[in-house]
């Protein structure tokens, strides 16, 4: 896998959701036609299979669970892009600036690493995020990534 810069000030990756039945299939459509050969790929303490590629900036989530949050965003909006991630250099100074501006974080700030996320750890420092509202038309989470 490619060495990644830190992603500051930038949208750092795209998440995509699909039902867990397609996700094999969306992998294999997306190395065939961009040439992602490694997927890290690991299940969530909350029900959700996650194939990921930092380094080409695309994760994929598939809920495996009707309750599962994703499961809800597939009966409103169908598959897709679901989120973008902006890098910061720390998270909290951005949920603050974030929160100065009036946009709300939905729910805690979030550690990735923390779930034991397939080979993510060999490959990053710190991979936090935070859901903030939707505004602008857009889902977007911040996220602190810093690649080892």
């Amino acid at each position: 896998m490619s060495k990644m810069q830190k992603p500051v000030g930038r949208i750092s990756h795209v998440q995509l959701v699909y039902p867990a039945d397609q996700l094999d299939a969306v992998c294999a459509q997306l190395t065939s036609v961009l040439g992602i050969e490694e997927w890290d790929r690991f299940e969530t303490p909350g029900g959700t299979a996650v194939a990921v590629n930092l380094a080409a900036g695309i994760e994929i989530c598939a809920p495996l669970n009707d309750e599962n949050p994703f499961a809800e965003v597939l009966r409103t909006r169908g598959p897709g892009v679901e989120t973008f991630v902006f890098g910061v250099d720390n998270l909290d100074e951005g949920i603050a600036r974030a929160a100065a501006a009036g946009v709300e974080i939905r729910g805690a700030a979030f550690d990735v690493l923390a779930f034991g996320a397939g080979h993510l750890p060999e490959q990053f420092a710190v991979l936090k995020e935070a859901q903030l509202e939707r505004f602008a038309g857009l889902d977007l989470r911040l996220g602190e990534i810093e690649p080892r």
